[in-house]
Formats: structure tokens, C-alpha cells, sequence
């Protein structure tokens, strides 16, 4: 049977798969919202670039600085509604997650007990009021607007500096057909921005589940860095696994390795995926809160802790280690999301993966990392196919199928 320790980091880690879907779905929602803006964008400049043909070029005159204001206006109308979007959700999402992580540690915990809560409004300034990679939210707003309207400028210059046709100049904007409209420099603003709200997210939940457990830290005594074990973890995510830091007023337990820098909390860097897991104390849960255990109560339990040590000839203390440790336990700081994913039922396998990955998951031989490319973008069962046939048939598929 499972200890608290253990049903919490799983329910945990199930709900940093839902929690990147989320993040997954905004980031979707972001790339959609830039790209009508981006469309707009191009017949603009198709048309405005006519003005120029024939002429000499002159980047003071009136008619250039009126494509640049018209140009700034056009991205400061694309870039508002992005940062209203983002900015929302992640206030939402932030006081979701304060509540959601005590109920994960409420429905792990085999006692009854009143958690602590943090003010909704704490949790939801998180987004706006919480740096993540050195910069406040708006801060990474306002660098992305700077380059993206220096490289707009940059490669418009360029190409009428070399007199190239009004489509190649379009061309250096929205990118190439051959290679997916990816190398323009609209595509590099969309994957930036896509990139702040992935981080964003991870950051806002991290910061949530963190202020929970430090208003509850005679029982959440320790946070514990969880990696995502695959071909893409960096190699700073790789080297804080399993790492942890005490909450305030505790010391590290034993058997967990000090995390460095003490206060590190993921995101690590853009686009991280580590998550921090809460260490749950069996004896805080023992000696410190009013609770309810079984069918006994706290008056109750400690007065069979008592009998069990006259009988026994041992101290008190070591008589609730060991039911703390029964019941609550430790945290498997070895177990990669790999692991965890094998252990799981088949039908939560296919609710992360769907079926036909689910299937290539236990039967083809694939590991999680082999589901998605290197920026972190799920690949399609036409694309898996196409790379490695040999899962589908070994899982029973045919892969010309797909």
C-alpha cells in the first residue's frame, strides 16, 4: 500500500500533466491570436511597400517614418491583446493552484486536517508581482515588443537597401513556404511568445504550491525538485533531481541531498518543465495539528502511542516515528516521470498520450521523450510514424496506416 508521501507525489506529477496541457492550450491560444494579427500585418506591408518602388531610399523621410508608426501601431494593438490574454490567465491559474495543491495533500493525507490558506489575492499577484528568469511578467512584455519592432525594422531595411522585390521583403517578415512560414521574423516573435507564457506558467504554479507550503510548514516541512527525465532536460534540471530545500523553520530530512542554490525553484530556465514536490512530515501530522486518524482521535491515538511504549520499552518518539513513517513515509526521490508513467493505469495512459501513443507506450518500446521534438511540441502519429515504424509494428500497428 502506498504512503502519503508516495499517492501525493503521484497525484502531483498527474497534475503537472494536466497542467501542461493547460499550458499547451494557452500557448495554442497565444499563437493564434499573433497570427490573425500577423495576416494583417503582411497585407499591410504588401501594400505600403508600393509607395516605396522607384524611389531612392531615404530612412528619414516623412513616408518611411509613417510606415514605422504605422507599423509599431499595428504590433501595439497584436501585443495589448496578448498581454490581456496572458495576464488573466495566469492571475486564474494562480489562485487555482493555491487551492488545488491543498486538496492534492488533503486527499494524500490519511487524516483529517484544516490546512492553512493563503489569500486569493496573494496567489493571484504571483503572475504580475513574481519574477521568473530575472524579470518581472510585464518586463519580458516589454522586451518582446523592443525586438520584435527592431527586427521588423532590421530586415525591412535590409531588403530595401538591397533593392529586393516587395515578396522577398514579405518573405524576411512571415518566412518561407518550404520551410512552414518558420524563419520569418513573425514566426521568432510567436515562438517567443509562446515560450514567456510556457515559463510563465510553470513559474506561477511552482510559486502557488510553494506559498501553500510555507503557510503550512509544520507539515510540509521540505520542497523536493522533480525533473522530467528525458532526452530534452537540461543538464542544470538533471543535476537539481531529487535535490530539496527545507520550508522556514525546518531542516532538511533526512536521506534528501541539500538543494543549491537553497532557494532555486524551477523554472530553471525558458521553457522549464521541473516541478517542486512537497516533503509531507508524519510527525508534524502526530504532534502538531488537531486531527483525526482512522477511526481514532488525536486524544485517542496518543494515548495507544503511550501503551505501545510502556509495553514495548521504547520512547514515545520512536513509537510515532514509525507510525509516521507506515503511513506517511518518504518521498521516492529516484523516480523519474518515466517511471511514474509506467506504473499507471492503461486508461491513464491513454488519457495523457491517447491511445495509439498509449499502445506504442507499452507495447512499441517508445519512451515518453520520443513523443515530442526538441522545443517540447507533440508530434503526430503521421510524423512517428515516419521516424519509427518499428514501434508501430512491434505494438501491433501497421504504420503505413497513419
Amino acid at each position: 500500500m502506498p504512503t502519503a508521501n508516495e499517492e501525493y507525489r503521484d497525484a502531483a506529477l498527474r497534475h503537472q500533466i494536466g497542467l501542461r496541457r493547460y499550458g499547451s492550450g494557452l500557448t495554442k491560444r497565444v499563437a493564434r491570436l499573433l497570427e490573425e494579427a500577423d495576416r494583417e500585418l503582411t497585407a499591410m506591408l504588401r501594400e505600403r511597400l508600393q509607395r516605396f518602388e522607384g524611389k531612392p531610399v531615404d530612412f528619414t523621410s516623412k513616408r518611411w517614418m509613417a510606415l514605422l508608426e504605422d507599423i509599431k501601431a499595428a504590433r501595439a494593438v497584436a501585443m495589448k491583446e496578448y498581454r490581456q490574454l496572458s495576464r488573466e490567465e495566469l492571475q486564474t491559474l494562480g489562485a487555482m493552484e493555491g487551492a488545488r495543491e491543498a486538496s492534492l495533500l488533503g486527499s494524500a493525507i490519511p487524516i483529517e486536517i484544516s490546512f492553512a490558506a493563503v489569500a486569493a489575492d496573494q496567489l493571484r499577484a504571483i503572475a504580475t508581482s513574481q519574477p521568473f528568469q530575472g524579470r518581472l511578467l510585464r518586463e519580458w512584455f516589454q522586451r518582446l515588443e523592443a525586438k520584435d519592432q527592431a527586427e521588423l525594422k532590421r530586415v525591412i531595411q535590409m531588403g530595401m537597401v538591397d533593392g529586393e522585390p516587395i515578396d522577398d521583403i514579405v518573405r524576411r517578415v512571415i518566412g518561407t513556404r518550404a520551410k512552414g512560414y518558420t524563419d520569418g521574423v513573425l514566426s521568432a516573435t510567436r515562438r517567443d511568445a509562446q515560450a514567456i507564457v510556457r515559463t510563465a506558467v510553470n513559474h506561477v504554479s511552482n510559486t502557488a504550491r510553494n506559498y501553500v507550503w510555507e503557510a503550512n510548514s509544520d507539515i510540509i516541512t521540505a520542497r523536493i525538485w522533480s525533473s522530467t527525465l528525458d532526452g530534452r532536460t537540461s543538464a542544470i534540471c538533471r543535476a537539481r533531481d531529487g535535490k530539496g530545500t527545507p520550508t522556514p523553520g525546518n531542516t532538511l530530512p533526512e536521506g534528501i541531498l541539500p538543494l543549491k542554490p537553497v532557494n532555486a525553484k524551477p523554472p530553471a530556465h525558458i521553457n522549464c518543465r521541473s516541478v517542486m514536490i512537497g516533503y509531507i512530515d508524519g510527525i508534524g501530522l502526530v504532534g502538531k495539528r488537531p486531527t483525526v486518524a482512522d477511526t481514532r482521535t488525536r486524544r485517542r491515538r496518543e494515548i495507544d502511542f503511550r501503551r505501545m511504549a510502556k509495553e514495548q520499552g521504547r520512547p514515545i518518539q520512536e513509537i510515532r516515528r514509525e507510525w509516521s513513517d507506515r503511513v506517511i513515509g518518504r518521498v521516492p526521490a529516484d523516480t523519474t516521470y518515466q517511471d511514474f508513467l509506467s506504473r499507471q493505469s492503461a486508461s491513464f495512459q491513454d488519457e495523457v498520450l491517447g491511445q495509439t501513443k498509449g499502445r506504442l507506450f507499452r507495447s512499441g518500446g517508445m519512451r515518453v521523450d520520443q513523443f515530442v521534438d526538441r522545443n517540447g511540441n507533440e508530434l503526430t502519429l503521421d510524423q512517428l510514424a515516419q521516424t519509427r515504424p518499428e514501434a508501430f509494428t512491434a505494438a501491433g500497428l501497421n504504420p503505413d496506416d497513419y
